[in-house]
């Protein structure tokens, strides 16, 4: 049994007892260690998503055999071309899925403190397809929606209009978390509000107009019309407290 401590000399006061902020200081280095751990993981760099009909794609397909190609001549570790971008399409799989896995304990956090970030590195993609943005508001006590945003092809506001803006409101609109989309229709909620203060905005609905592109022998046959398509609806109830900005 260990021996109890000395007792202070006669007429020196006692040493005070432990601080309780002590815990604190602990919590509160748990917390820095868990969210450095946290972003460092978010911030590892994974490549873009991709499956096998991204693959099947011919513009894919020749962008990926022009760069294994050069692969093997570089670094010739397997047969041929074909065989290195297989097994390396394999790897980078294996990496995708132990990298999200690891992401994964920590993404509802990082959500909550608004702390999501990550990059992709650049790799072989489909064609792009222009997309429109389309808003529509259902003002409080009607039974329909009134468009509100248009971005249109080749209007003057289209033309005059800065790309970085366009892609801006693209990323906001389609790309990230449900979370992320709510504030976005929000904020289109709090921009109709201020333009109609005697309407209010109920419901705040948002998609794109999607442009096809027709294939090289649909051209030369004299069909080189190109199809629109509505993708990417959100349609979203605005609480109640959204006002003008």
């Amino acid at each position: 049994m260990a021996d109890a401590p000395p007792s202070p000399p006669a007429g020196e006061p006692a040493p005070p007892p432990p601080s309780p902020w002590r815990a604190r200081h602990h919590a509160a280095a748990v917390l820095v260690a868990w969210h450095l751990l946290a972003v460092l993981v978010f911030i590892l760099p994974y490549p873009p998503y991709f499956d096998d009909r991204t693959l099947r794609t011919k513009e894919v397909q020749e962008e990926m055999a022009l760069l294994f190609g050069t692969v093997h001549k570089v670094a010739p570790i397997w047969k041929d071309a074909q065989e290195t971008q297989t097994r390396v399409l394999a790897l980078v799989r294996t990496y995708m899925d132990v990298y999200f896995k690891a992401r994964k304990p920590f993404e509802s956090y990082l959500e909550a403190v608004g702390s999501t970030q990550s990059w992709n590195m650049f790799g072989g993609t489909p064609p792009r397809y222009p997309k429109v943005l389309m808003v529509e508001i259902k003002p409080r006590g009607e039974a329909a929606y009134a468009p509100y945003k248009d971005h249109r092809w080749g209007t003057p506001e289209h033309a005059q209009a800065n790309f970085r803006d366009f892609k801006v409101h693209e990323v906001l609109g389609i790309g990230g978390w449900d979370r992320q989309r709510e504030w976005y229709a929000n904020w289109w909620a709090r921009q109709w509000n201020a333009e109609h203060p005697d309407r209010p905005a109920e419901m705040v609905h948002f998609y794109y107009w999607q442009l096809t592109t027709p294939p090289a022998e649909a051209v030369r046959a004299g069909n080189a019309d190109r199809q629109q398509q509505q993708v990417q609806h959100f349609h979203w109830k605005v609480p109640p407290g959204v006002g003008p900005p």
